[in-house]
């Protein structure tokens, strides 16, 4: 067995006693929590969370986040993992960075991520025990199983992928990415001389300095970085990873605590290929309760970080504003994804269309930033009826192939929607009630998507003519899936003037390519200090 089995097993040895316990990765320490009690475990009375509630505590050094276990009341799945002191994850030693990680040359960034790719493979395929298992995808991966997230990291980490990002987000007709990383590059321009400098001659004749021919040099110098990660997708802490590490940073990772264990996966395989590499040890993968001022007033604090990237709800997006309003800080707010369907679809092609509309709904069971919450059908109200039928069909199939358990609190946020804004809609569920594991419901009028549950609830509407949709759009949406082609070609300009950041196919929205913009920006080019030189030719 490997070394990187041996330690994810060891975080899994009390799973049957609902219990699992994960390390933090902590400059490339694996520090792990202290062994508690199972009393010492015992959900606090503090927390003001109800018994069978969700919630987080903060106990003898360690973070425990609870998840009920969906039997009996009172009863949870624990995750447990250390509460580093927060100024360990604060790095001064400029020199030392300059000689190891920024001086790195970037193949040996991609050598490295490669290793880490192969020790995640090693894991394909073992026989987890069922309590494992249960724990991992029912209340920690969001319902997918482990080989399913250990594929999709070992897809994340592609070598020649991430290079082809770097080259294509901070590469200029020149030179490529890795090299502005790597050193310095010369650019062929014209360099102008102040005009203080110009004036030299006058002020001091003949013993004047002779002007000097100078040659302009540009780097993409690495940076210190803290990122604030949401727990929407399992994936946004590794994506928000992968920004950094590719752009050689040093960096500290807030895991969410819905996505804790796939970012400890990561940690393990980093840690189990070289604890001594420069990237393991400029890394800090670990979690804390945001809003916790003992850890994000040291590190939100003035220059303890070069850069923050914030992922998240509006709440924690405005707190980190608030308290960190002079820090250069990417935001990465909440957005959703629609579907437009053209009357092109009907009747010929409803059922491959409704597959293709179910596919982008449940892109992270319909929480990511690019899942469809709305679909927007051209034609009468018969075929919008006719698409909501076909659509929930489609939807039951999902349900039985990833069976879909609503908490009680989202059952009740369903019914509350059925008596109040979703009183007049047209509904068709899936399920036995009040239990339902899927529903479309088909709406007349506009409504408040703010009140959308995400849990796998499609919400129908109709349009005379797809270029209805543009009062309907705004920033706010990352992602269209459009069908047929030639509607997508025809409407796409003016989705993207409305703040539309991606255009695609209907059921290929979870489609990426290596450099592909994010939110509109080319995140890699913020994440660099753009450093200019000149140097004596």
């Amino acid at each position: 067995m490997s070394d990187l089995a041996r330690q994810l097993e060891a975080c899994f040895a009390a799973a049957d006693r609902h219990v699992i316990r994960v390390p933090a990765l902590v400059k490339g320490r694996l520090c792990s929590p202290p062994a508690l009690e199972p009393e010492q475990l015992a959900p606090r009375s503090d927390t003001g969370a109800p018994e069978n509630a969700s919630a987080v505590s903060r106990i003898e050094g360690t973070w425990v986040i609870r998840r009920p276990l969906g039997g009996a009341a009172g009863e949870h799945w624990l995750l447990v993992t250390p509460s580093p002191d927060p100024r360990e994850l604060i790095e001064t030693d400029w020199q030392g960075l300059a000689r190891s990680l920024y001086g790195l040359p970037f193949r040996e960034i991609e050598r490295f991520i490669g290793a880490v790719q192969e020790k995640v493979l090693s894991l394909r395929g073992r026989q987890w025990p069922q309590t494992v298992q249960a724990a991992a995808s029912q209340r920690f991966l969001h319902g997918q199983p482990l080989d399913f997230w250990l594929d999709h990291l070992a897809e994340l980490l592609d070598p020649e992928g991430l290079a082809d990002m770097v080259d294509r987000q901070l590469g200029k007709p020149w030179a490529s990415g890795q090299q502005f990383l790597d050193g310095w590059v010369g650019v062929d321009a014209t360099i102008r001389r102040g005009y203080v400098a110009r004036m030299a001659p006058a002020v001091f004749g003949n013993a004047a300095p002779v002007p000097r021919r100078l040659r302009a040099q540009v780097r993409a110098m690495p940076t210190r970085q803290l990122h604030i990660t949401a727990g929407n997708a399992p994936v946004v802490p590794i994506v928000s990873f992968l920004y950094g590490l590719v752009t050689k940073g040093v960096l500290v990772v807030k895991s969410p605590a819905e996505s804790n264990l796939l970012a400890t996966m990561l940690a393990l395989a980093m840690w189990a290929t070289d604890p001594e590499h420069p990237v393991t040890r400029a890394t800090s993968l670990v979690y804390w309760k945001g809003g916790d001022s003992r850890y994000e007033d040291v590190l939100f604090a003035p220059e303890a970080f070069d850069r923050l990237v914030v992922w998240g709800s509006p709440e924690t997006v405005g707190s980190v504003r608030a308290r960190a309003p002079k820090a250069k800080t990417i935001f990465l707010n909440p957005r959703y994804g629609l579907s437009l369907i053209g009357r092109a679809a009907f009747p010929d092609h409803m059922q491959e269309v409704a597959m293709r509309g179910s596919t982008d709904t449940l892109i992270a069971n319909q929480l990511a930033c690019w899942s469809s919450l709305v679909h927007y059908v051209e034609g009468d109200e018969a075929t919008a009826l006719a698409y909501c039928q076909a659509l929930q069909q489609a939807l039951a199939r999902w349900d039985e192939h990833a069976p879909n358990v609503l908490s009680r609190a989202t059952l009740g946020q369903v019914r509350l929607l059925r008596r109040t804004a979703f009183l007049e809609g047209t509904w068709f569920t899936n399920g036995t009630p009040p239990a339902i594991s899927s529903a479309v419901v088909y709406l007349r009028e506009p409504f408040d998507l703010s009140v959308h549950p995400t849990c796998r609830l499609v919400v129908v509407r109709r349009l005379d003519r797809l270029e209805q949709i543009f009062p309907f759009l705004n920033s706010s949406i990352s992602t269209i899936g459009v069908y047929p082609t030639r509607a997508l070609i025809e409407v796409r300009d003016g989705c993207a003037a409305a703040g539309v950041s991606n255009l695609f196919p209907l059921g290929e929205c979870e489609g990426l390519f290596a450099g592909m913009p994010h939110d509109g920006m080319q995140i890699l080019g913020e994440l660099v200090n753009w450093t200019t030189s000149m140097i004596d030719e």
